[in-house]
């Protein structure tokens, strides 16, 4: 199940206390689907070979990304080949690769020898795998009384051309006909649906769910067990406080249940995607979190104007100009890269300067640091750090 592995993030909030775990897990809507295809290559249908092409074109369509289809000869017991779709864009590669593997096979149809053999590797898929045969044939196939009956895995007839034969009516009484076409193998291939639940052993302040963007939404239901919507393709969860060591999501379908519990732990940086950084900003609440040490050079070195390299898109910009960068309108001294348009107000915060220089708590300023974006000031009994946030 490692394609589908979750992801884990690991934080703090600014008291350096309270973690806080951001999930991403990407969920699947339906079991993992192995195709196997029996090809009917014989005499008898040489003049449908040509459309053995589109037809691979069509089932390569037709299936999801980490879906498996493979490839067999009427009349072989082995697999000529087997394909696992990685991404949508290698669905063209895999309907070459499928349809190169078809070659000619002399004498008359015989089925039983290979179904045998994909019937028993259809018993050794994987959980939460569902496995459908099909056969591609003109139905003229010597022994089709040897096709099991109606069961699973379900068998699936894909007929070529016209012809008719008492073979037909013996395939068609022990298979489900399929159109060649791109709506009817969707219709065969259908998974029934799922469900998906949590199940974790986090006990803590709060837990929500948050969105692609980084907003945060419904909190998460109580208990350690609890249904996961499974129409957004993704579960997001933020858990603040307390401990978190046990997480996975348990499939049930109507064919097969499994757990996948591969969840890959990671520590959050600066350098983690922007949505995960904006939902521990709206964790932590509209508070800043101040770069003091940057802050306290400035009050050291009234005269320079430095210069500062922006942590999120690395442009270098001037402070005295501006406290935000030109480029991305990140906040230039807070650590975490707040842009301006999350910032609770704009206007005029300060600081009270300590004599050895230490940076104390911001709060609202009513003055204006002057013409540059900060400035010192000695004023209300106290000496001031004030920034133009505006």
């Amino acid at each position: 199940m490692a394609r589908d592995s979750g992801k884990l993030w690991e934080a703090r909030l600014r008291d350096a206390k309270t973690p806080v775990w951001l999930l991403e897990w990407a969920i699947q809507r339906q079991a993992r689907r192995r195709v196997m295809v029996a090809v009917d290559t014989t005499d008898s249908c040489a003049e449908h070979r040509a459309r053995l092409g589109e037809f691979c074109r069509l089932l390569a369509n037709t299936l999801e990304v980490s879906d498996r289809c493979s490839v067999w000869i009427l009349g072989r017991a082995v697999k000529a080949v087997e394909m696992e779709l990685d991404r949508p864009q290698q669905r063209q590669h895999m309907a070459y690769s499928l349809a190169a593997a078809i070659v000619d096979e002399r004498g008359g149809t015989w089925i039983s020898e290979t179904v045998n053999a994909m019937v028993k590797e259809s018993a050794n898929v994987n959980a939460g795998e569902n496995c459908f045969l099909l056969v591609v044939s003109d139905g003229e196939i010597f022994d089709a009384e040897s096709l099991p009956s109606r069961s699973e895995p379900a068998v699936g007839f894909v007929r070529l051309g016209n012809r008719t034969s008492r073979q037909l009516g013996v395939m068609k009484s022990k298979t489900t006909e399929v159109s060649a076409s791109e709506p009817g193998l969707k219709k065969f291939l259908a998974s029934p649906p799922m469900s998906v639940r949590l199940k974790h052993d986090w006990k803590g302040d709060g837990a929500a769910y948050f969105s692609s963007e980084g907003d945060l939404l419904d909190p998460l239901p109580p208990g350690d067990l609890c249904e996961v919507p499974t129409d957004q393709g993704m579960l997001r969860v933020a858990f603040v406080g307390g401990t978190l060591s046990s997480l996975s999501l348990r499939y049930s379908g109507a064919v097969s249940s499994w757990t996948d519990d591969e969840v890959a732990r990671h520590k959050l940086t600066q350098e983690s995607e922007k949505h995960l950084l904006k939902v521990v900003r709206q964790i932590q609440g509209d508070s800043v979190d101040w770069n003091k040490d940057l802050l306290r050079s400035l009050v050291v070195d009234q005269e320079r104007n430095p210069s500062v390299r922006c942590s999120g898109c690395g442009h270098s910009n001037l402070l005295r100009s501006s406290l935000f960068c030109t480029v991305c309108e990140a906040l230039l001294v807070s650590r975490d890269g707040i842009k301006r348009r999350d910032l609770p107000l704009l206007g005029a915060v300060r600081f009270p300067v300590s004599n050895d220089g230490a940076i104390g708590e911001s709060s609202h300023c009513d003055w204006s640091p002057g013409d540059h974006a900060y400035g010192v000031s000695e004023r209300d009994g106290g000496r001031w750090l004030a920034l133009k946030l505006f």
